[in-house]
């Protein structure tokens, strides 16, 4: 079924049935002629006590094609709680225009000091589509803004940091700012709350940890109000979450490995007679483009380490070289993301060189300077969302 939100009555004005009573619509569907504002056809208004109110195009219709078709209702109350709060702030905008230059129709266009198309997303669309529509916006001097529709956050009832699975579809609408870092905008048309997922630092997979602020739609500005990176105590509140991964990761690469005694991760553990347990705390840190890597850091980290020792490489010696080498014989050699590998190892050694305190023939045996570390990293952090 195809829903229309807006049609136009015979005098030209715009009709939104979500706006009216039962009663008056009752009223409307047998005393006022509607038509579709593109095509002009005769449109159909239906009333429901289940679906939003909407108009449909009759049977057959050379038009229907270009709405969207199989809408969710969360779709439909979402994109009209958002026009109707742009309304309010008196923002010029249009509920469902579509764009016969590029042939594409976002469910709000705000023409306010700029052109901004607004895409409320609640089905999973493929990054080929989002990039297609961004490029057709783009190409009009439209600027595109994606709001989601706001995933599962029952693990932040009481909290505003914490980890959550982001699926990779989700992770091609995150908003990219250098004042604000990278955020992913959410909207919830049941509780009419936004909520800010921010300040992503990568765990492993497709786990972040995040940082999430819940605003109403009641205090909403326009342009939307943005959130802060967060500060050095609430990075230490990631780092608690993040180490706590990190032991996780490696009770079950010890406990659940399939893999035995073939397993790399394991070979060094019994190659240093160490539990995986006490791997050192320098192994395993959150290190930037780590994202590279879909395992937790302290797995590619602690290879990487064991490769210099093997090959007797001093850390303060390390050269992008030996990050070929290493990337060349281990199971991360084939991929596209080879680049960025090569990034996050270059950040890792960055990070561990500056903390050297005292070195060691075995490299595993080094002490660094772990409150030095923390700050660098979180320094780090920062540069990372204002890179982005």
């Amino acid at each position: 079924m195809i829903f229309i939100l807006t049609a136009l009555t015979t005098e030209g004005k715009v009709f939104i049935p979500s706006h009216y009573s039962n009663d008056i619509l009752k009223y409307s569907k047998r005393s006022v002629h509607f038509q579709c504002a593109e095509c002009h056809e005769k449109v159909i208004l239906r009333i429901g006590n289940i679906k939003v109110p909407h108009f449909a195009h009759y049977r057959n219709s050379s038009c229907a094609h270009s709405f969207s078709e199989g809408e969710s209702q969360d779709h439909l109350n979402g994109k009209i709680q958002l026009y109707d709060f742009l309304e309010r702030l008196k923002i010029p905008c249009e509920l469902e225009p579509y764009l016969q230059d590029i042939k594409q129709r976002p469910d709000i266009l705000v023409q306010a000091h700029e052109k901004v198309a607004l895409e409320y997303q609640c089905s999973i669309i493929t990054p080929e589509v989002i990039r297609k529509r961004n490029l057709g916006y783009q190409n009009s001097n439209i600027q595109p803004l994606w709001i989601l529709k706001t995933p599962d956050l029952a693990d932040f009832s009481s909290k505003s940091i914490g980890s959550m699975k982001i699926a990779p579809f989700q992770l091609e609408f995150i908003l990219s700012t250098k004042a604000y870092g990278r955020i992913l905008i959410t909207f919830c048309p049941q509780t009419k709350n936004f909520s800010y997922l921010s300040n992503f630092l990568h765990a492993y997979s497709n786990y972040f940890v995040v940082k999430v602020n819940k605003l109403p739609i009641s205090l909403q500005t326009w342009p939307l109000a943005m959130v802060k990176k967060i500060t050095e105590e609430e990075f230490q509140e990631y780092l608690i979450i993040y180490n706590k991964k990190r032991l996780n990761r490696l009770n079950n690469l010890y406990l659940y490995n399939r893999k035995g005694i073939q397993s790399e991760f394991l070979k060094v553990c019994y190659r240093w007679r160490i539990h995986p347990q006490q791997i050192p705390m320098f192994i395993g840190i959150p290190s930037l483009e780590a994202e590279a890597f879909l395992e937790h850091s302290c797995e590619w980290q602690l290879q990487l380490i064991d490769f210099l020792q093997v090959n007797k490489i001093a850390l303060n010696s390390v050269s992008v070289h030996h990050y070929s080498s290493f990337l060349a014989t281990s199971r991360w050699r084939k991929s596209e993301q080879i680049e960025k590998r090569m990034k996050a190892i270059q950040a890792y050694i960055d990070v561990i060189q500056e903390c050297l305190e005292q070195t060691d023939k075995n490299i595993s045996d080094s002490t660094f300077n772990y409150p030095k570390m923390y700050k660098i990293l979180y320094q780090h952090f920062l540069a990372k969302g204002a890179e982005n």
